[in-house]
């Protein structure tokens, strides 16, 4: 399961796209680096590391994708890049998107709840 991810860093901070969706994107770019390490860099090994997309495997366990199309935190792009990941390596994923809630499913109720508990109840069984 996972909500509104990061899952590759590099794109996050250099595809256009992602960039006119996500305010104040230079301050992500220190924030996220104080935590990675090296100042970023599309070629920077760390930065590179820390993006999940770089680590995929088909024998990777069935993920939920969950991301508000209004994130202004992480751009919902995130999620969709790594679902076409999953997909081509072959690993099982499902994505689901709201048109709003933001980065925290804001005002969505128990909508969000009851896609995670279908999707337990789906692999589970």
């Amino acid at each position: 399961m996972a909500f509104c991810g990061v899952f590759d860093f590099i794109s996050r901070f250099t595809d256009e796209n992602q960039i006119a969706l996500q305010p104040g994107v230079k301050t992500k770019i220190i924030s996220n680096g104080e935590w990675i390490g090296p100042p970023f860099s599309t070629d920077q090994h760390d930065w590179i590391n820390a993006s999940a997309i770089n680590h995929l495997d088909r024998k990777d366990p069935p993920i939920l994708l969950l991301h508000c199309k209004d994130d202004a935190t992480v751009p919902w792009i995130q999620t969709e890049i790594m679902h076409k990941a999953m997909k081509q390596t072959g690993a099982d994923s499902s994505v689901v998107y709201y048109e709003t809630g933001g980065h925290g499913f804001r005002d969505l109720g128990e909508t969000p709840m009851a896609e995670m508990v279908r999707f337990f109840e789906k692999q589970l069984r």
